[in-house]
């Protein structure tokens, strides 16, 4: 019952309707038991009909598990493992999901070993972050000590020595009180670059904290050690935290709390907010990122030198210009010249990468050179450039509908998928509050109005109006940047 219209043609696959099968097997009925079987199983509600009909439906079936074979093949029709199976051929597998990461700072006695897969929460919706490897307590890399006197006060030097260098009070007891002798060190210690002391009188304790630093954002790692005139109460060390499930999984700065009870670790605390986890990828962004990759093989060709960057483990953005004019263009590349813009990986990976596709057939322009060797052992110099990134904070100014129920965590839904969607933004995408809408009014129920404003997070000024990003800027969000209110 495949009539030359039907099945796999050279247009593609036809596949006949419901009623078609109908009428095919109203004609096999026909043909095998006359004419009046035919009217009979024509005629609605009759045994004869009841029996077409069945026959119709199955081959209907038959026909759809058919159809869903032939599309299986390609990436722009098959779904699920089918486009997965379809992609795997090009090279490309799904994205998994991935957790969420922080660094957190564990604060605790010297030698409290902590366990991995030791457990923090957020202090707001209660999400938990699990430590990634074990970690003992140490004054030596810590970025946080809790400084007391050991024993009762006597006259001498009283000396705190960061990373090599030693800070010394004089003490005269009775005369140098714990206040003098620990006051006298914060001064003299946060006179030092990188450092902040402080005495606490409450506790008796001298509080010293490392500075951010200016790239990382995060406390610099030193070492200290103490004369025995005194002794670490606690310390911190950073670790490195990922949450327990995957996804876009939300903390913000200061928002992680102990959670597992170890004997020796008292507190915690993250600086920076999480940096967001990611759910699986869907087929949408598969089939596109598997069509993209076809292009890979090329050679020396844009779309393919854009393809292989933009395919180096971690690039999450790239931009590739070429120049092939004899003279500099309105972007600033220079002639003859491919300018490759991209947005994580390593120097090494992508300057490898571009040199196998570029090579010496043409020029590179950029801000960053690195070192490749070729394979007849010289060494390269390969250029490009990372975008400026340009952080942005997005104010949601909500209204309830008295009509619906908002949820609890209602806010940090709204935070999360406005994060999503920020984070989609490519080079030289404008940041326009308009399609931020659709995300806040899909996180959750409960909304009536909405009013979007954006700014450049250093010295903006929040508008309803879209920002202008360069060619070569990139808009980058964290969730300590959206507020909802």
């Amino acid at each position: 019952m495949s009539p030359a219209p039907y099945g796999v043609t050279t247009t593609g696959f036809s596949k006949p309707t419901y009623d078609e099968l109908l009428g095919l097997v109203y004609d096999s009925w026909e043909a095998a038991f006359g004419a009046d079987a035919r009217q009979s199983a024509e005629t609605t509600g009759t045994p004869d009909n009841k029996i077409c009909k069945i026959f119709a439906a199955s081959r209907a079936e038959d026909w759809e598990a058919m159809e869903e074979v032939y599309n299986s093949k390609y990436r722009s029709t098959s779904d699920g493992v089918q486009l997965e199976n379809a992609a795997d051929i090009v090279g490309v597998n799904k994205l998994a999901a991935t957790r969420s990461t922080v660094t957190e700072t564990l604060i605790g006695a010297v030698a409290t070993t902590i366990a991995q897969y030791a457990l923090v929460k957020t202090s707001t919706v209660g999400d938990f972050f699990r430590t990634t490897a074990a970690i003992t307590l140490s004054a030596s890399g810590a970025v946080r000590w809790e400084i007391a006197t050991n024993g009762a006060l006597a006259t001498g030097n009283y000396t705190v020595t960061v990373d090599g260098t030693p800070y010394t009070y004089a003490a005269t007891v009775p005369a140098d009180t714990e206040a003098v002798i620990f006051g006298a060190l914060a001064g003299t210690i946060t006179a030092v670059s990188g450092l902040t002391a402080v005495y606490n009188a409450g506790d008796g304790e001298l509080v010293v904290t490392s500075d951010a630093d200016a790239v990382t954002g995060l406390p610099v790692e030193i070492n200290a050690s103490l004369t025995a005139n005194m002794k670490f109460n606690e310390v911190g060390n950073l670790q490195a935290m990922e949450s327990v499930e995957t996804g876009p999984i939300i903390a913000y700065a200061g928002n992680l709390t102990v959670a597992t009870l170890t004997t020796g670790w008292t507190s915690a605390t993250n600086t920076l907010a999480a940096t967001v986890g990611t759910n699986i990828e869907t087929d949408a962004e598969l089939r596109i990122r598997a069509a993209r990759s076809v292009a890979i093989p090329g050679a020396s060709v844009l779309d393919a030198i854009y393809a292989n960057v933009a395919d180096v483990s971690g690039v999450t953005a790239a931009l590739v210009i070429s120049n092939r004019t004899e003279t500099v263009d309105a972007n600033g590349t220079t002639a003859k010249s491919i300018h490759a813009i991209v947005l994580g990986g390593t120097d090494a990976a992508i300057a490898a990468r571009l040199w196998a596709v570029v090579g010496a057939t043409s020029g590179m322009d950029g801000s960053t050179t690195e070192n490749v060797v070729d394979a007849q052992g010289a060494t390269q110099a390969v250029k490009f450039s990372r975008p400026t990134q340009v952080p942005m904070s997005v104010r949601i100014t909500r209204t309830n509908n008295t009509e619906e129920e908002y949820p609890a965590n209602g806010d940090d839904l709204i935070i999360a998928a406005v994060l999503a969607y920020g984070n989609l933004h490519s080079m030289g995408n404008d940041v326009i509050p308009d399609r931020f809408y659709g995300s806040v009014f899909g996180a959750c129920s409960g909304t009536l109005t909405v009013t979007v404003e954006v700014k450049k997070t250093a010295g903006g000024v929040y508008s309803t109006a879209p920002y202008s990003v360069d060619y070569d800027e990139i808009a980058t969000f964290s969730s300590g940047s959206i507020t909802v209110v």
